[in-house]
């Protein structure tokens, strides 16, 4: 059932055939009430904001909600399927409530407050906060022990559970857990805790009488996987005998044998949709019910209904076409749970253990000529947007919005080495997409933080580069070099943000520390003046990086890895005074051609591979999908005007990389891409590239009377995608095309990759 939205809790209501789902997305934060006999919506309500917290008073009569960065708990009325607001309660200042528990005698809510870390403990009588008892690190969510004296929090910051005493309020201690723990479950008897640890593949069983882990479950489709799996949920049956974990990465559900403690066996799998965030059982056992938080499918960006003017709640970018869904599954038999779980291995290029990649070329680490690996990240950019108007390959004209007058040096490389038309990125946007092509992973963290902050709701405003708790637990691409003894350096990737305070600023991901250079901004970097998009051209960051690659070609050496930013093609709009979006792309273009006409005249060329990739495809549209994205794989290994139309990921790129260097893969995703050796070739063709000057002027400022100049002032252009994404990409398409271009309509494709 289509549902919209981020669905990311799912609460059977006590004593009836409801359950309540929470939405917290990019568009429509909402509560919904769900008939689950007739499987449809019995009534909905919308709700400015909320983050996760639901929960149910014990008669069912009452419902409460987190409201997020609001600061208070909506009170509910609920009957006969029917939600009705009753009052808010306030809670402290920069809490931002995320999970709920209510007592046994329903005479006090506790709430998990994730920015205060703090568990928040609230008279429901008098509506007032009467505790609040400092726990670990962003707590998830929270339970309460059967007999009302213990509370239990989930440090989503870190990797514990809080025990809280609540006859004196104060913290006992601290439970060691797996990696980000988020979502928590008590058995009936309160006998065991479940806990979903997120940010690893596992859900580990404490033993609440001597608060310690008793049991590790291993959720993931192959036992000992590499990190990936991300167990989010956690519902029981009704008989306690059964646990279902949410495994939202691998978009399936792991069935577990709990009956008997301690000895818990893993039964199989069901598949679920895109990214299950919330599962439950009805309250007869015989439907698990599944929310699933980016919905069904991917699809391509509408161009008319993207692109026209739009009410709020409608929003057509590529974080609206994410809805949310939800799925009502009979319970399984033994045979059917068997054929649901050779379903889900079969859907799963990591587990499936069949051998259908190509093979390399070379004999890597014995005969491979390629010793450099050179990694340029871009900014935001679709296929069709750049590459759509190239006669090759498949692209729509219509689309295009830099097309080759404005990117002269893109279409050149896609003609004189290898166009790839087929390419897909994991990512949605650049808070996960900076995650996804240097990590190979998204931590839950992550994605289910960013719909709601992109949005513009609230004060939670992670720093999704530069906080240590959006890391994934298998670490960057630059930690397996270091582990391999491989020299690699950064310019701009996740390095320190330049012109900041120190005491405000992160420093760089451990293994990155000393391998940044000092001055070079990226993405996420800010200097005096403002954003570095402004600041620092792409062409300065080409001379800036030229300056140290020379001192590399007088030694002899180079970094065998070297991951570079090159974000200007994300632009400014059209605010009156700075470069338009138009000379931006200009200058970054330029800026892609002079490194590699530079790399490809230096004495390292006949060792090297560059690799090209946008670390999101969020600004704008596509006919095929919205997720396909520009890439170049440059060498003299690489073949020579020629179409490769195999269905890569932006993991391909990262997984052939990896083998190149002769890397360990990071995550479930690299080791189970597919690598890009089709498009290699054993023979090297050393003509070096010759860059091409621009066609645009790379001056051209933005005039006050430009389309959308004043709604580009009011805009935040300074932080990377702080602004709605649905205005400024309209902007910039009115302001290229015109006002008044006609748009064509919009375009619907299904594509099926085949499983051998």
């Amino acid at each position: 059932m289509e549902l919209g939205g981020l669905p990311l809790k799912l609460l059977p209501v006590p004593g009836q055939d409801y359950m309540l789902v929470m939405s917290n997305g990019y568009t429509e934060h909402f509560i919904a009430s769900i008939d689950v006999r007739e499987e449809k919506v019995a009534h909905r309500v919308s709700i400015p904001q909320g983050f996760l917290g639901l929960v149910a008073s014990p008669d069912g009569q009452a419902i409460y909600a987190s409201a997020g960065g609001n600061e208070h708990i909506q009170k509910y009325s609920f009957t006969k399927g029917t939600l009705r607001l009753q009052s808010e309660i306030r809670l402290p200042a920069g809490s931002f409530p995320a999970g709920l528990a209510i007592n046994p005698d329903g005479k006090r809510l506790y709430v998990a407050g994730n920015l205060s870390g703090a568990l928040h403990v609230v008279d429901l009588e008098s509506g007032r906060v009467t505790a609040s008892i400092r726990v670990g690190a962003k707590p998830y969510t929270c339970v309460i022990s059967k007999d009302a004296t213990k509370a239990y929090v989930s440090n989503w910051g870190g990797d514990s559970v809080s025990v809280v005493d609540l006859n004196s309020n104060r913290l006992i201690h601290d439970i060691k857990v797996r990696h980000k723990p988020n979502d928590l479950l008590m058995t009936s008897d309160g006998g065991r805790l479940f806990v979903a640890s997120g940010n690893w593949n596992t859900v580990s069983v404490i033993e609440t009488a001597r608060a310690r882990v008793v049991e590790e479950i291993d959720i993931a489709l192959v036992p000992n996987s590499l990190p990936g799996s991300t167990p989010n949920a956690l519902a029981l049956s009704p008989d306690g005998k059964v646990l279902y974990v949410a495994n939202a990465d691998n978009n399936s559900l792991a069935v577990i044998d709990v009956s008997n403690p301690n000895r818990s066996v893993p039964r199989g799998f069901i598949p679920t949709g895109w990214y299950p965030s919330a599962v439950a059982v009805s309250p007869d056992g015989r439907k698990i019910v599944v929310a699933n938080g980016k919905g069904l499918q991917s699809v391509p960006t509408p161009k008319r209904e993207y692109l026209s003017p739009q009410s709020e709640d409608r929003r057509p970018s590529i974080h609206s076409l994410l809805e949310g869904a939800l799925s009502f599954i009979d319970l399984p038999d033994a045979k059917r749970l068997g054929m649901y779980s050779e379903q889900v291995h079969k859907n799963s290029p990591y587990s499936k253990g069949r051998n259908t990649e190509p093979k390399p070329l070379f004999t890597l680490g014995v005969d491979c000529p390629i010793r450099y690996v050179f990694y340029i990240i871009k900014e935001n950019r679709t296929y069709d947007q750049i590459l759509g108007d190239m006669e090759e390959g498949n692209g729509d004209p219509d689309y295009c919005l830099f097309p080759e007058e404005v990117t002269p040096n893109h279409h050149a490389l896609a003609r004189q080495f290898v166009l790839f038309d087929n390419l897909y990125h994991d990512a949605e946007v650049s808070a996960d997409g900076h995650h996804w092509v240097t990590s190979a992973y998204a931590t839950d963290y992550v994605e289910k933080l960013w719909p709601s902050t992109y949005s513009g709701r609230g004060k939670l405003r992670p720093d999704y580069h530069d906080d240590p708790d959006a890391y994934s637990a298998a670490g960057f691409l630059w930690d397996r070099a270091a582990e391999a003894g491989i020299s690699y350096r950064s310019y701009g990737e996740f390095a320190r943000r330049q012109g900041a305070e120190p005491a405000k600023v992160r420093p760089a991901t451990p293994s990155l520390a000393g391998h940044i250079h000092p001055t070079y901004l990226g993405a996420s970097g800010t200097g005096p003046g403002g954003s570095s998009i402004v600041v620092m051209s792409d062409m300065d960051r080409y001379r800036l990086w030229r300056e140290e690659f020379e001192q590399f070609e007088k030694q002899g050496e180079m970094p065998r890895l070297t991951i570079l930013s090159l974000p200007r093609d994300h632009t400014m709009g059209t605010r009156p005074g700075v470069h338009s979006p138009r000379a931006m792309v200009a200058d970054n273009d330029l800026g892609l051609g002079h490194i590699v006409e530079t790399l490809s005249r230096s004495r390292f060329w006949k060792n090297l591979a560059i690799f090209v990739i946008e670390d999101d495809t969020q600004s704008g549209p596509d006919h095929v999908d919205v997720h396909r994205t520009v890439g170049f794989v440059i060498s003299p290994y690489i073949k020579r005007r020629f179409v490769d139309s195999t269905m890569y990921s932006s993991m391909s790129m990262l997984k052939t990389m990896e083998q190149i260097l002769g890397l360990r893969p990071m995550t479930q995703y690299d080791a189970g891409a597919m690598p890009m050796w089709n498009a290699f070739q054993s023979a090297a063709d050393l003509s070096p590239y010759r860059a091409l000057p621009a066609r645009v002027p790379l001056d051209e400022k933005n005039l006050a009377t430009a389309y959308g100049a004043q709604r580009s002032l009011v805009l935040n252009l300074d932080d990377i995608d702080s602004a709605p994404d649905h205005e400024f990409n309209e902007i910039l398409w009115k302001a290229i095309k015109g006002p008044d271009a006609v748009l064509p309509p919009r375009r619907v494709a299904a594509f099926v990759a085949p499983l051998d």
